[in-house]
């Protein structure tokens, strides 16, 4: 990263600089890209391609049925890419087990691919050069013209691999113009680096080792032990991925690039609506855009299923965009009657809930904050689980055997630590922007806490050398 911004900074003099500068992140963010693999570079140039010259097109045309045809290329293109490679031997599997079933198959099956492998990133630029192409379909976006500043948009590095999956309407305004990063926005910057690597080191890395062995060996385990790495995993995932996203972010500000925010404080959220407004917000609304709105407004398929049922249908889908495997589509099953059931029962809490008193209202808030924050972290077994075998079982062994073995209590304190030091950072974003926060605060304080964060970050690296190798959770989606 120093070199890049070194470069970066290096091309600043001269005309038109921020040309030289996209060329350059292009070059780096396929670098990057190719550091995973050589030849995936060719799928991410696949897409960058054809939705580049399908953007073109559609603006060439009002002709409706012309261009129907045009997005439906790139929809066709991109998702028969990501279906192959995601979930090809998913469905190759499966169609094996159902006519071994019937008695109609082998125990072999000589279609199922056992080297295809899952390329880095792929759901995540999928989405977001899909969203270019249906915006430029909309109306909504004019066409890029420049095919170097659209293949910089859909592979930018810093959120590449895994999100944010960013809307063109935010970055490309971005790539199209000169950048000039303040010093604010540069210590901001730092700050979300710094804050997503301490969140990676010091409590997802670490609580981890609490979760794995539970997870691993969970018909050992007393309930209370499940419960407690049920619990812990929700904080891993948590603090895992809106690290990297808090990485991600910073890494673009030292650019001069703002990327939007992914997480706010979900942990308060105070129903299961409320919470897919705070989590994973990138996937969230590109979801209720593409798809939720869509399927509701359809005259047919609106009517049938109704705001519930079409609720469930894209948080299913969702569920089977993080995986290939039936846990994350009970997952997403999990969540999808999650809202089937607010939905239906939100008119009889907006009419029964009207408390007078602020303790009323306070205490009602808390209430549904816990609920909430339960119900989530009970469907979270389904999402950590290798299979639907071991999350039923999992979650079975919540209500065998009571107690808790010596071994998870002894970790019973720093786990709780962890939890405590999460929910302290979310509650500056659930009152205010916690950047906002450090930057108004006198500048021998502000000094002194940056200087902490990176004091304890880097004794945290050197510490934990050896143990650095585990990946990022959602690097695997």
């Amino acid at each position: 990263m120093s070199i890049v911004l070194l470069v970066y900074y290096g091309l600043q003099w001269g005309g038109k600089r921020y040309r030289l500068q996209n060329l350059f992140l292009l070059a780096a963010s396929y670098y990057f890209y190719s550091r995973f693999s050589v030849y995936f570079l060719g799928l991410i140039l696949g897409s960058t391609i054809v939705d580049y010259f399908v953007g073109k097109q559609l603006a060439k045309t009002e002709d409706k049925k012309k261009r129907w045809q045009l997005l439906l290329i790139s929809l066709v293109y991109n998702l028969s890419v990501l279906g192959f490679f995601k979930y090809f031997n998913f469905f190759a599997e499966n169609l094996h087990d159902f006519f071994a079933f019937l008695g109609l198959a082998n125990t072999q099956a000589s279609w199922i691919l056992k080297n295809l492998v899952l390329p880095v990133g792929i759901s995540f630029y999928t989405f977001q050069s899909l969203s270019y192409t249906i915006d430029v379909y909309r109306g909504r976006l004019k066409p890029v013209r420049n095919f170097l500043d659209f293949a910089l948009f859909v592979s930018f590095f810093p959120q590449l691999v895994a999100g944010p999956i960013e809307r063109a309407s935010n970055l490309l305004p971005q790539i199209l113009g000169p950048r000039n990063p303040t010093l604010k926005q540069f210590q901001a910057g730092l700050f979300l680096i710094l804050g997503g690597l301490f969140k990676k080191i010091f409590i997802a890395d670490q609580i981890a080792r609490i979760v794995d062995p539970i997870f691993l060996h969970h018909e050992s385990y007393l309930a209370g032990d499940v419960a407690i790495g049920a619990l812990f995993f929700g904080i891993q995932i948590y603090a895992d991925f809106s690290g990297y996203t808090d990485i991600a972010r910073g890494a673009a500000k030292l650019l001069g690039f703002n990327l939007m925010e992914n997480f706010k404080a979900p942990f308060f959220a105070h129903n299961v609506q409320n919470y897919w407004t705070r989590w994973h917000i990138s996937l969230s609304s590109w979801i209720q855009d593409y798809l939720y709105f869509p399927l509701a407004i359809h005259p047919k398929l609106g009517k049938i299923l109704g705001a519930g049922g079409v609720a469930f249908v894209t948080m299913t889908i969702m569920g089977f965009w993080h995986g290939a495997h039936w846990q994350y589509v009970a997952w997403g099953v999990y969540m999808g009657l999650l809202l089937v059931l607010y939905n239906k029962l939100r008119p009889f809490l907006f009419k029964h809930t009207r408390f007078k008193s602020t303790p009323a209202k306070n205490s009602f808030l808390m209430g549904s904050v816990l609920l909430t924050f339960c119900l989530i972290i009970f469907g979270e077994i389904f999402f950590r689980a290798t299979d639907l075998g071991q999350a039923f079982s999992m979650m079975g062994g919540l209500f065998g055997n009571p107690g808790m073995s010596a071994k998870t209590a002894a970790h019973l304190s720093q786990g709780f630590t962890l939890f405590g030091i999460v929910l302290l950072m979310d509650l500056g974003i659930y009152l205010k922007n916690d950047q906002e926060i450090l930057l108004r605060l006198p500048l021998l304080w502000r000094r002194s806490i940056q200087w902490a964060m990176g004091i304890a970050t880097l004794a945290g690296l050197i510490s934990n050398a050896t143990e650095l190798s585990r990946p990022f959770e959602y690097y695997k989606f």
